[in-house]
């Protein structure tokens, strides 16, 4: 379980648990190459490597989910990115080299509908979403003939607090 709230990642550790699952905690933000690092760290020594990796982080959209296209800033467009696609890039360059070396492994990227169909709010988020659908394509033809598959999730909404506000 990957988080960057120690007590919210904490219980849902202990909720796993309690229902008689595995689980492990890795505490960072993957924003940040050295904390990016230092969950990878804690997810090899917890589990003795990693051979499936779901790529779930997600930046915020600009203004809050409401902002449009000439709202968003250059800033919301650079930490929408950083969010959705390059913390997605430090772990697979993290974890590929040890799915290359067993010959096999399954990158798993939570995109989104808008990277297909836009809305008119967060256009920042929806094109990160379809850079993050553009690199799994061409990271799996770099990988194919290793075992390693690599494949995006594109949901609809997601009734979040977010969504609901």
């Amino acid at each position: 379980m990957h988080g960057r709230n120690v007590e919210r990642a904490g219980r849902v550790v202990a909720d796993i648990r309690a229902a008689g699952g595995e689980a492990h905690v890795a505490i960072g933000d993957l924003m940040h190459d050295d904390q990016a690092n230092a969950v990878a760290d804690a997810a090899e020594a917890a589990l003795g490597g990693i051979d499936i990796l779901v790529n779930n982080a997600g930046g915020e959209s600009s203004g809050g989910g409401q902002a449009t296209w000439l709202e968003a800033t250059p800033a919301e467009w650079l930490a929408a990115y950083n969010g959705n696609v390059v913390c997605a890039v430090r772990l697979i360059r993290r974890f590929v080299p040890g799915m290359k070396a067993a010959g096999w492994g399954r990158i798993i990227q939570i995109s989104s509908l808008v990277a297909h169909r836009p809305n008119l709010v967060i256009p920042d988020y929806a094109a990160a979403k379809a850079a993050l659908n553009n690199m799994t394509v061409g990271l799996s033809k770099t990988l194919g003939g290793t075992g390693i598959t690599v494949n995006s999730i594109s949901p609809g909404v997601i009734m979040t607090a977010g969504v609901e506000g």
